[in-house]
């Protein structure tokens, strides 16, 4: 972690410092070569994109995606890698293949999500969120990004509660789900709700915590 971390300091104003970042990239280019999982190759990749050297990027991901066949993940950095260059249309293609691969791979469709708001499109990016929240109801964090988008593009007060709601119907144990829909309601006034489902979340906490105890 700290070679990776030393590669990523690419921007480093003296030449000592760039000096020593390539070298650890080189080093954690060598290590990733021989590992078959394919974990260094992500922190290659990372260190890449953090330095913004895209064509390097697209390489290393090349270099990835053998050692992770059947798996979004090498789609989707093609993607982010993708709009770093402004490529909407490369992105798009790219997060549509990680899909493909995973229709339940979240950032791929948060990608796309993206690009449908980029465009103007934001009503789209809500219809893409309910879509894939409707296939893959037990992804909190589904739930939470559409709630948030539905907020942005102003839809009705009720809709962003129940999905929330439905949220935490599907997943009562989510914590993230319950915080937003307490402040869901705190928002919209309706502070006696916020405070049922903050009785509630204390209550869940305190009964993780018996039992951790």
């Amino acid at each position: 972690l700290a070679l990776s971390a030393i590669a990523r300091d690419g921007l480093a104003s003296t030449a000592g410092s760039r000096t020593k970042a390539d070298a650890a990239l080189n080093q954690l280019r060598d290590i990733a070569a021989k590992d078959p999982a394919g974990t260094y190759d992500l922190m290659v990749v990372n260190a890449l994109m953090r330095r913004g050297d895209l064509t390097g990027a697209m390489a290393a991901i090349d270099k990835l995606a053998p050692k992770m066949t059947g798996s979004p993940i090498p789609d989707s950095l093609r993607g982010r890698v993708q709009l770093a260059r402004k490529d909407t249309a490369g992105a798009k293609a790219a997060f549509e293949a990680a899909l493909k691969a995973d229709a339940g791979y979240l950032p791929a469709a948060l990608g796309l999500v993206g690009l449908d708001v980029q465009a103007g499109k934001p009503d789209d990016g809500v219809k893409r969120l309910e879509a894939f929240v409707a296939a893959q109801p037990r992804v909190p964090q589904a739930r939470l990004a559409l709630a948030e988008l539905m907020s942005q593009t102003r839809a009705p007060a009720d809709r962003i509660t129940e999905v929330l709601a439905a949220g935490v119907r599907a997943e009562p144990t989510d914590i993230g789900l319950r915080l937003a829909l307490v402040d869901n309601h705190l928002r919209t006034g309706n502070v006696d709700r916020s405070f049922v489902v903050a009785f509630a979340l204390a209550a869940m906490a305190a009964t993780q915590l018996g039992v951790l105890g």
